[in-house]
């Protein structure tokens, strides 16, 4: 149990890595409440039927990291010659939304082309839209949980474009949790804000940092009052988290 004020972080332990070590090199407890757990799998046979030919595909998208691990796995299962091992090929632009996504397809052996900054799936959209001739057919890789933004802007300018589902959020268990003192959570997820809140509905009177609107928007219906949205920046989040933190201090003292 934290001994005072705790920020409390609800992704992945491992996506929640770099900003709790942040945050612990600059004096602030954590405590960390996943709220996301991640299942690899395979396409869907729909999907997978749905697939143009890999000499039709001009572009492949990655919207995360997970993606492209989803990717690496699916691939790692199939034999030679199956459809995604024809990539990556002459031709077909890779693009990834963020750093870390580019990585991790780095990792997997697949170079990324295009790398949106900020990571959003409508920033990678707009990049494709500007290189590539329309219309052109592109492959989704993503999770059972897309952000549709990036996906509609491509179809508004003519292209195809086809999804695969390669990993899923599996809900953890989460608490009960009995009361501590917040003096802030963050949340990086819609699903992870209803999961929280309605595991420990106590803790919605804490103040929330988010990392985006879609997120703000569902953590304002589900009831939470004080909201900051930050974004994506590492640095960012842990400015607003120790700010909030020592504030919370103070008022304690």
């Amino acid at each position: 149990m934290p001994s005072g004020p705790a920020i409390v972080l609800t992704r992945e332990p491992e996506d929640s890595a770099a900003l709790d070590e942040a945050l612990r090199r600059a004096g602030v407890e954590v405590r960390q409440i996943p709220c996301a757990s991640t299942r690899y799998r395979p396409p869907g046979e729909d999907e997978i039927c749905a697939l143009p030919e890999p000499s039709a595909v001009h572009a492949l998208l990655f919207s995360s990291r997970r993606g492209a691990e989803g990717w690496h796995e699916w691939k790692k299962s199939l034999p030679a010659g199956s459809w995604p091992h024809a990539f990556p090929r002459p031709g077909v632009t890779v693009a990834a939304v963020g750093k870390r996504t580019a990585r991790a397809l780095d990792a997997a052996g697949v170079g990324a082309d295009l790398v949106a900054e900020p990571p959003r799936g409508a920033v990678m959209a707009r990049m494709l839209d500007e290189r590539l001739a329309r219309p052109s057919t592109m492959v989704l890789v993503a999770g059972e949980v897309r952000m549709r933004a990036g996906e509609d802007l491509l179809r508004s300018r003519g292209h195809l474009i086809f999804a695969i589902t390669v990993y899923e959020n599996v809900e953890p268990a989460i608490g009960p949790v009995e009361p501590f003192d917040v003096a802030a959570v963050f949340v990086a997820a819609p699903s992870a804000a209803r999961r929280l809140i309605g595991a420990i509905p106590w803790m919605k009177e804490a103040s929330f940092v988010s990392i985006g609107p879609t997120t703000t928007e569902a953590l304002r219906k589900l009831g939470v009052e004080r909201v900051l949205e930050v974004g994506a920046d590492l640095e960012a989040q842990k400015s607003a988290l120790v700010r909030l933190a020592r504030a919370r201090d103070e008022v304690m003292k």
